[in-house]
């Protein structure tokens, strides 16, 4: 009897799911695990209807199930595949020639399987054995990353602010707004001019004319999202923070010590959704969104699955596939980005109209690839990530940011604090890490001069002079300085601090 024993048939469930785990093992700092959803109930749907096809045209349980379980593995490492051979020859190897290949190899093994195999039931429970052995380990892995999370959240849960405040009830409540317009990846004015040959002096006077404060040499402490930001809200280098280097995982950002002094000053969080809004965890109090859907458009993770699978044949082979069946994993991800920063970009002059004391925290991705802004805030459907298209994004939110930061100046009851800034340079690949540490910075104290803020300050300084000018605390400057670390094991490793010079 070619029939298996019942746990003989769930060897293509894990050759399904062990792709999706695996992809989000390598990626756990940008995901939660509820994005994964999805992914999964999809892969486990298509290695079904495979299953059932096989059976139905060879009517042998275990050889269907080693055909569904070895396709389901190949087309969903496909675009891996194509990317590893890119990254071998220096450039994009033809999809007909890797599909032929495929096809090949496949069938090669699919001859074998169906005329050759005598031992189908060992190879099946083999197959079984080394699924569930995957499952198993890469579960531990996500769960105890999962649990380190937590445990980060829980330990700073109850941190004690770095100061008691010494302002009364009555004027706490007259505390001004707080706008961080954070712009992902935008660059410094120097490095525009110098690298990409863009000149945006006419943005940055225009904020100042407003009563912003812009340095010339302003830089990141760090040349990553993850690292600048955690920095930002911690004021103070990492390094002085943390201790287990090897497994580290940033707390949740209201756990720092920035939202820490918001919180004792009676500071509702208010922010925006994105597509990057999960690598933080903010607990934030209120939660602007374009579309609020479950079942919408494709999130981060799924866009991942689409780049490394099969599907990524969709959206590269134009006029092969008919535009209806590319739209779903094409078009949402990229126009749902286009539209939440628009949605953002038009909510943030309404906001003073919020009861109470409110910090804005708006992560705009604008600068950020995908590239899916032209100069005039056109739709830019090429989503390449060139230096041209990163120039166009800049060229449109320098162009849009002043209107509506007056915007919120003329709305505000009691004039606000504006932080516009970069987190790191531009996220173009390959950028020397000098210009990936240069970054836009532009501080508006509801119209007055920023005492003590000064050329070449480091995000790590950006709260303290902010705290002391607001709320006339006693923050010491900190020595600025910027390091080329991209891992939580290197952030001990202080010899990496760069010398950055700067040339306005």
């Amino acid at each position: 009897m070619n029939k298996p024993k019942w746990s003989g048939y769930l060897s293509p469930l894990f050759a399904a799911i062990f792709p999706i785990l695996s992809l989000a093992n390598e990626n756990l700092v940008f995901i939660r695990p509820i994005s994964i959803l999805r992914s999964t109930l999809l892969s486990i749907s298509i290695t079904a209807i495979f299953y059932i096809l096989f059976y139905l045209l060879l009517r042998n349980w275990n050889k269907a199930a080693i055909l569904s379980s070895i396709l389901i593995i190949l087309l969903a490492t496909y675009g891996n595949v194509y990317g590893l051979f890119r990254e071998q020859m220096g450039e994009d190897i033809r999809h007909v020639y890797l599909l032929i290949a495929y096809v090949l190899v496949y069938g090669g093994i699919a001859a074998f399987v169906i005329f050759g195999l005598k031992n189908a039931k060992d190879i099946n429970n083999a197959i079984l054995v080394g699924g569930v052995a995957m499952a198993i380990y890469l579960s531990i892995s996500i769960g105890y990353y999962e649990y380190q999370v937590y445990q980060s959240d829980v330990s700073t849960a109850d941190t004690e602010s770095p100061f008691t405040t010494n302002l009364t009830e009555e004027e706490i409540s007259g505390l001004p707004d707080i706008y961080l317009i954070l712009l992902d990846g935008h660059t410094r004015s120097d490095i525009l001019q110098d690298v990409y040959g863009y000149d945006n002096s006419e943005f940055i006077d225009e904020l100042k004319e407003m009563g912003f404060w812009v340095p010339d040499c302003a830089q990141s402490n760090y040349p990553s999202t993850n690292f600048s930001i955690t920095s930002l809200f911690q004021m103070e280098y990492l390094h002085h923070v943390y201790e287990d280097y090897d497994n580290l995982v940033f707390p949740p950002l209201n756990n720092t010590a920035v939202f820490n002094v918001l919180e004792d000053h009676n500071y509702s969080i208010v922010t925006f959704h994105n597509f990057v809004f999960q690598h933080f965890n903010i607990k934030d109090d209120i939660r602007y969104r374009k579309e609020n859907k479950n079942f919408g458009s494709i999130n981060e993770f799924e866009k991942m699955v689409v780049d490394n699978s099969i599907l990524r044949l969709l959206v590269e082979m134009d006029g092969v596939f008919p535009a209806a069946w590319s739209r779903p994993f094409e078009d949402d991800f990229y126009l749902t980005h286009y539209r939440d920063t628009q949605y953002a970009l038009e909510t943030l002059p309404e906001l003073p109209k919020l009861e109470g004391n409110n910090f804005v925290y708006a992560h705009l991705l604008v600068t950020h690839d995908p590239f899916v802004f032209m100069p005039d805030g056109s739709f830019n459907t090429s989503y390449k990530i060139t230096p041209e298209n990163y120039t166009y994004t800049v060229e449109y939110i320098d162009s849009t940011l002043p209107s509506i930061a007056e915007k919120i100046i003329e709305n505000s009851d009691t004039p606000p604090i504006i932080l516009i800034m970069g987190d790191h340079g531009a996220p173009l690949k390959g950028t020397p890490i000098g210009e990936r540490i240069g970054i836009l910075l532009a501080v508006y104290l509801q119209g007055k001069e920023p005492a003590g803020f000064y050329e070449g300050i480091t995000p790590v300084n950006v709260f303290r002079l902010m705290f002391n000018n607001l709320l006339d605390t006693q923050y010491e400057l900190i020595d600025d300085k910027s390091y080329e670390i991209w891992q939580t094991s290197e952030l001990g490793r202080v010899s990496k601090q760069i010398f950055q010079t700067c040339t306005p």
